[in-house]
């Protein structure tokens, strides 16, 4: 099949995950140049448009609400803080009302007419493609089981949860795993590939004008997507600094809301001093791909976060500000360091070929079987 119509769900867990697809699906899109992509997702779709359109044009490009249910991910009371109960009851919900979510995303599917159903990384949509006898294949650098092995699993009733948690996954054609990921043992038929981020152009002349900086430092506050409580009306004034804050509207004259400046988000990343951001895989390998040092807020309780760490340090140069710090505004003198610091050399960053490809050659596969 030359040309088949390709159906992505994509988590709305923070921005991270869109990163990842809109890699994929690019990639996919040079090799299938007349197949249509349709996006399924709790995102907005201003959002999604501005990140994958910039390697697939609109006409080709069909973004669609998600079935409510279809991807619950973790519930969480910030960006860094999982809600434990809330998840729980959610899972519990998902897992009583199961047939029937599987049910209206057969519906999804089958209306929007998919040859191939991409997940990133929901597991209801790999079983509902499965049961449709369509190829379904998941993709990402984590899987929920494995967090919700980490927050849940040894409570009361959960470990029935993990059990159809893992079914539906292994319902898929292959899990294609982009480094640095879990391991991911559960799962049968995976892939370790390459990481997966995009390059940004530097234009940090262009970004001083835009900002009246000067010559002072910029500091880009970029938390994925999901809200952490930063007052930063209370950040004391640094003579030096002049920060681009995602997300938000400070009112303040050291301080300008990136969407405002009309710049893309990965071209900021390119162009910033550097970054302050949670633990996330997204920014992590973005940040290391443009060479951008990287204040991280830890999230100790993550199961990502160790092998981000490792691999972090490895590939950029890295600092820790922790929650208390980020509400005051106070910089830790290690971000000064890190500056200094030369760049690592940046890492290959492949895994969007190495994704398509192995997709390409399972859909083939899939086919010549069936």
């Amino acid at each position: 099949m030359n040309s088949p119509s390709v159906l992505c769900y994509i988590t709305g867990h923070g921005f991270g995950h869109l990163a990842q697809a809109a890699e994929v699906l690019i990639a996919l899109a040079r090799r299938w140049p007349t197949s249509r992509f349709t996006v399924a997702t709790s995102l907005p779709e201003s959002v999604v448009r501005r990140r994958i359109e910039a390697g697939i044009h609109a006409d080709r490009l069909h973004v669609v609400a998600e079935p409510t249910g279809a991807d619950i991910g973790m519930r969480m009371f910030d960006a860094a803080t999982v809600d434990v109960a809330a998840s729980r009851q959610a899972y519990d919900e998902i897992l009583a009302n199961w047939e029937t979510h599987i049910a209206t995303l057969r519906r999804q599917i089958a209306s929007l007419r998919a040859d191939l159903v991409l997940s990133n990384i929901a597991f209801l949509p790999l079983e509902a493609a499965q049961r449709a006898g369509l190829p379904a294949i998941a993709f990402c650098s984590l899987d929920w089981a494995s967090i919700h092995a980490r927050y849940c699993a040894e409570l009361p009733g959960d470990k029935v949860v993990q059990r159809k948690l893992i079914d539906a996954y292994n319902r898929a054609d292959a899990f294609i795993q982009l480094t640095p990921h879990l391991d991911m043992p559960h799962f049968e038929r995976r892939h370790s590939v390459a990481p997966v981020g995009r390059r940004g152009t530097h234009r940090r002349a262009a970004l001083r004008e835009a900002t009246q900086c000067g010559d002072k430092l910029l500091g880009l506050v970029a938390m994925g997507g999901m809200p952490v409580s930063i007052p930063y009306e209370h950040w004391p004034r640094q003579a030096e600094l002049h920060w681009i804050i995602s997300g938000e509207q400070p009112q303040r004259d050291d301080m300008v809301r990136a969407e405002a400046l009309g710049f893309a988000f990965e071209d900021l990343l390119a162009s910033a001093d550097f970054v302050v951001s949670k633990t996330g895989y997204g920014i992590s390998v973005e940040a290391a791909l443009n060479a951008t040092p990287i204040l991280y807020l830890p999230r100790p309780d993550w199961p990502e976060e160790p092998g981000l760490l490792h691999w972090n340090q490895k590939h950029n140069r890295t600092g820790v500000i922790d929650r208390d710090q980020l509400k005051r505004g106070d910089l830790p003198p290690a971000y000064l360091a890190a500056l200094r610091q030369p760049a690592p050399a940046p890492p290959k960053a492949s895994g969007a070929e190495d994704a398509s490809r192995i997709i390409a050659s399972l859909l083939r596969t899939t086919l010549t079987d069936t």
